[in-house]
Formats: C-alpha cells, structure tokens, sequence
C-alpha cells in the first residue's frame, strides 16, 4: 500500500481549520486604506496577479519572506504584524 502524505492545508482543512483568515483581512483592510490593487501587491512580491488572487484564498501557502514583505509594502503596525506571528507560528 502505498503511503498518502497529507499537504499543510490537508492537514489544515482535516482539523477543521480554514486557514489563516487574519491575514487577508489585513490584507484587505490595508489595500482600501492606501487604493493598492492585487496587481500592485503581486509586482511587489515578485508574483503574478493571479498567485496573489490564490494567496489570499490560501494564505497558509504565503511564506514568510512574502509575510515579511507584504507588512513592509502595506505598512502593517506592531500590532497586526504581532497578530500574524501569534497565529502562524
């Protein structure tokens, strides 16, 4: 029998988690703020336009430089960049 190696959100998904829904909501909140579209936050990462559309569906697959940058780019304060670390790791 061959052996089923579960993905991270496999994982996520059969514990009842959705993933991480802080940091699109961050996301979101940020982009209204300073009129920045997915187009410019995925020139910014270095992604297309549609990874980043998938990012925020799937935001356990952001890795931390992306997290990094993303806080950096939409001006995250201590307190949402504090939340993040608190529900990621």
């Amino acid at each position: 029998m061959p052996k089923i190696y579960l993905t991270k959100r496999d994982e996520l998904e059969a514990q009842g988690i959705a993933g991480d829904a802080i940091i699109p909501a961050f996301i979101y909140s940020h982009k209204s703020i300073h009129n920045i579209t997915n187009a410019d936050i995925a020139k910014q990462l270095g992604v297309h336009a549609n990874t980043m559309t998938k990012m925020l569906k799937h935001p356990e697959d952001i890795t931390q430089r992306q997290l990094r940058l993303l806080a950096e780019y939409l001006h995250f304060n201590d307190m949402e960049k504090q939340a993040i670390l608190n529900t990621r790791f």
